[in-house]
């Protein structure tokens, strides 16, 4: 994670560098040291492309999302085609958003939208992530975040549904414009895949994805995924099919979270960021009454539980306290602590050795099979000491 800490410095020249753009007035853009830093961490520091992607960001959204209204009325039909949207928060305050690949409809899908339309739709949610949802993260939960934890679910994708020119289209356009116009958005992504279509479908997918999205993936195996989620997100925020409490069959029916409350609480002053951003960040602090005195307080807590839970400020009511995850027709066990790690390691280390066993096969298929019009290659050799070995023998009788 590389934050404030390591490109707080280069702020005040990005700051000069656009500053015919800043105070504006763009609708609801903001306009702060965070989004601004995103852009020089997408420049690793080259202001010059900083300034670049800034600028045409700028353009873009004024041109794209500002000059013309939108509406999305087929938005409940496309939720049920292409369950994806955001469910609340992780354990460190960050947004949480969650799409089930895997049950993708494709053909439904085309019935009730448009790629056009659902790709500006994912721009309008994009922006609104940007302009929206992480300051009011910023400003009630957790002053560092700085982007959205997401889970990508593969399970049960075909290579039907992957093969759709709906689905690849939707996908290749939303990637470039959250690399281009948004970057920096994505903290960490937690992608769930089981053998077959899924795993392959994935290792194909990956030369869309830039590098710098790669190193903020990780990879979960069916086996051990739901303990490994529970670890950031409260089971409150996750569907049962992701060991979380929620339903599967309403869970991504509507929006959640509490940026959409409009009895939201006042926002407290944010406080210059002391810490790199999306690096080691302190564990969310609860919402509850005894946090809120600690804050107004202006306490420093040094200690905190193990497993602190977040609380959605919109939740009237508290949920049952976090179960472990059974799955359907397994019995429960009580795992090691280093358990869903080892089985990490195995499952890498699975994949190693069968890349490398193809890899070997397709260059000894290589080797073993010349071209046509080759006298020298290894088949051609063999099948000459062959004949010489069965005319000697018969020159001998």
């Amino acid at each position: 994670g590389e934050g404030m800490a390591t490109y707080g410095g280069f702020l005040p020249e990005m700051k000069e560098r656009v500053g015919d753009l800043l105070g504006r007035g763009d609708r609801e853009f903001p306009e702060d040291d965070f989004t601004l830093l995103r852009f020089v961490r997408h420049g690793r520091g080259n202001l010059d492309v900083a300034e670049s992607a800034y600028r045409a960001m700028r353009e873009w959204r004024q041109n794209t999302l500002e000059e013309k209204s939108f509406s999305f009325p087929e938005e409940p039909a496309v939720r049920v085609a292409y369950p994806k949207g955001y469910c609340g928060n992780d354990r460190e305050g960050r947004p949480l958003y969650i799409e089930s690949l895997g049950s993708v409809d494709p053909g439904e899908l085309s019935k009730v939208t448009t790629v056009s339309r659902l790709v500006e739709a994912h721009a309008r949610d994009t922006d609104r992530l940007a302009s929206e949802i992480i300051p009011w993260c910023q400003n009630h939960l957790n002053h560092t975040v700085t982007g959205l934890t997401a889970i990508l679910d593969l399970r049960g994708i075909s290579f039907k549904q992957f093969a759709s020119s709906f689905v690849q289209g939707y996908i290749k356009e939303s990637i470039r414009i959250d690399y281009n116009y948004y970057p920096s958005t994505l903290t960490r992504m937690f992608i769930i895949v089981n053998s077959g279509p899924a795993e392959a479908i994935w290792k194909l997918g990956q030369p869309w994805i830039p590098k710098s999205v790669k190193a903020k993936i990780q990879v979960l195996p069916s086996s051990s995924f739901p303990s490994i989620l529970r670890e950031h997100i409260d089971p409150r925020f996750l569907p049962q099919s992701l060991g979380g409490e929620r339903e599967d069959a309403t869970f991504f029916r509507e929006e959640r979270g509490g940026w959409l409350s409009q009895a939201a609480p006042e926002p407290k002053t944010p406080s210059e960021p002391t810490e790199p951003m999306m690096a080691s960040e302190p564990e969310f602090l609860k919402t509850s009454a005894e946090a809120t005195v600690l804050q107004q307080k202006a306490a420093v807590v040094e200690s905190a539980p193990s497993e602190p839970a977040f609380t959605e400020p919109t939740l009237a009511e508290p949920l049952a306290p976090d179960a472990p995850f059974v799955e359907p027709g397994v019995a429960e066990k009580t795992a090691e602590p280093q358990k869903p790690r080892r089985q990490r390691w195995r499952a890498a280390l699975a994949s190693l050795v069968m890349e490398t066993k193809t890899s070997l096969r397709r260059r000894a298929l290589l080797l073993l099979t010349p071209p046509a019009s080759s006298p020298n290659g290894i088949r051609a050799r063999v099948r000459r000491t062959l004949r010489r070995l069965r005319w000697s023998k018969e020159g001998s009788r």
